[in-house]
């Protein structure tokens, strides 16, 4: 019984990966490459921690956290209009399995955070 169940595990771990999985994968890969983008002209020791937890973040969800430091670090470097501009383009990466908890209509661009 033993054996059964060390090859159905075997079978598991080998099994290649679904077409979720690679959805969520692409995902994240483009989550994070335009929040990287997002602060790219940014300086700083602030932006370079920002870096760092971006390329460390494991999930869409741990990056749609960090886009409040985005924003400050942005806003920092230029100004508050600019960093709105920025976080709100990059919006509708998230939109599919990230709870946003009702914070979307903080970075919408009604005018309100500019």
């Amino acid at each position: 019984m033993f054996t059964d169940l060390q090859r159905l595990l075997d079978a598991l771990r080998n099994r290649p990966p679904t077409a979720d999985t690679r959805a969520s994968a692409t995902g994240l890969h483009l989550a994070r490459s335009a929040l990287l983008r997002s602060v790219h002209d940014c300086s700083g020791v602030h932006a370079q921690h920002l870096h760092h937890r971006i390329r460390l973040a494991g999930s869409q969800r741990e990056l749609w956290a960090l886009r409040a430091d985005a924003y400050n670090v942005i806003a920092r470097d230029h100004c508050q209009s600019i960093a709105a501009d920025r976080i709100h383009d990059m919006g509708h990466l998230f939109d599919d399995g990230v709870v946003r908890n009702g914070s979307r209509s903080r970075w919408h661009r009604s005018g309100a955070g500019r």
